[in-house]
């Protein structure tokens, strides 16, 4: 595995820690061509973010736990696949409920960006360069936060709402493949801890 500048990795890491926002905030500008396609309403078409941010809030709370036991890698990738092979499965969907289901599945997975991005800052750095580190990702993800709206707007003006979600799944194949090629694990397998989910629950 080729080690990645610090530059590179910060680009990585940020992009990572993009995955709620890519998923969510691309979507949203979409929101009035999937009411319309579907032929549901506004309420309908708008449960798509808060079932997305309630999965996402709720999985937050444990990919800690799933990083430390499995690896930082294991568990970006598998998220990163996820959020792709749902993506792709938005793309066929014909009835408002399927979206529902698949979007709370996606945003179980995209609460791993943010959680696992922060922790692999943690495990390379601490003090004065971990936060720089931090604060070049934020700003990175703020220039990001100003432009996914944008995207996801001009693709449903272009191409319809299905376009958003198969751009985000290419976007999700190719970071996996970025992760896969160059993401360092930084948990090594001595230094893991077995995941105990009813502790965790507790």
């Amino acid at each position: 595995m080729k080690t990645l500048s610090p530059v590179a990795l910060t680009a990585l890491l940020a992009v990572i820690g993009l995955l709620n926002s890519i998923c969510s905030d691309m979507v949203i500008p979409a929101l009035p061509s999937l009411r319309d396609d579907l032929q549901v309403s506004n309420w309908q078409a708008q449960q798509t973010i808060s079932f997305f941010f309630g999965a996402c809030a709720f999985m937050s709370l444990w990919y800690g736990a799933l990083a430390d036991a499995w690896g930082r890698r294991a568990v970006t990738l598998g998220a990163l696949l996820v959020v792709a092979v749902t993506a792709l499965g938005c793309l066929a969907v014909r009835q408002i409920e399927h979206l529902w289901i698949l979007r709370t599945v996606q945003g179980m997975a995209s609460g791993a960006g943010l959680v696992i991005s922060r922790t692999v800052v943690r495990d390379l750095h601490i003090g004065a360069t971990a936060q720089k580190l931090l604060s070049n990702i934020m700003m990175v993800q703020t220039l990001s936060l100003v432009a996914t709206p944008v995207i996801g707007g001009l693709l449903a003006a272009a191409w319809g709402w299905r376009a958003v979600f198969g751009v985000i799944a290419g976007v999700m194949l190719a970071l996996a493949l970025a992760c896969w090629r160059w993401l360092p694990e930084t948990l090594p397998v001595a230094q893991r801890r077995p995941l105990r989910p009813a502790a965790l629950w507790h």
